[in-house]
């Protein structure tokens, strides 16, 4: 879940005028926004639909399509594949992107030269 700071920023951002708030008074407001919700017996909507994304928590409801990470492991000598595995299933580009630099920072370190990690896009 975002930071109560990150929430404050997209919130101002969101609603230009309330930007005059200071995060105390927008805290305030939160809380007391909270309470009520609590006292009336608000449930929270589950949604699968729910990520985390660089400016905070969101609800993506775009049509999507599945992205497959894998990486193959070719013998030098033979120039054969000798392993084709999947390392993870992503819902949205921007998710990808980001599996892909996390293990193109790990590749930095790996002593495997032979490793190739490609994506396969199903729609």
């Amino acid at each position: 879940m975002a930071t109560l700071e990150t929430q404050y920023k997209l919130f101002t951002e969101k609603n230009p005028h309330y930007s005059h708030w200071t995060y105390k008074q927008w805290l305030d407001w939160w809380s007391y926004s909270v309470k009520e919700a609590i006292e009336e017996g608000f449930e929270p909507t589950v949604s699968d639909d729910f990520q985390i994304g660089p400016d905070g928590a969101f609800e993506h409801t775009d049509d999507f399509s599945e992205i497959q990470i894998r990486y193959k492991d070719i013998d030098c000598d033979t120039g054969l594949i000798t392993e084709d595995n999947l390392i993870s299933v992503c819902y949205t580009e921007q998710s990808a992107k980001w599996v892909l630099f996390a293990l193109d920072e790990l590749e930095k370190e790996s002593t495997n030269p032979n490793r190739t990690i490609y994506t396969i896009p199903r729609i």
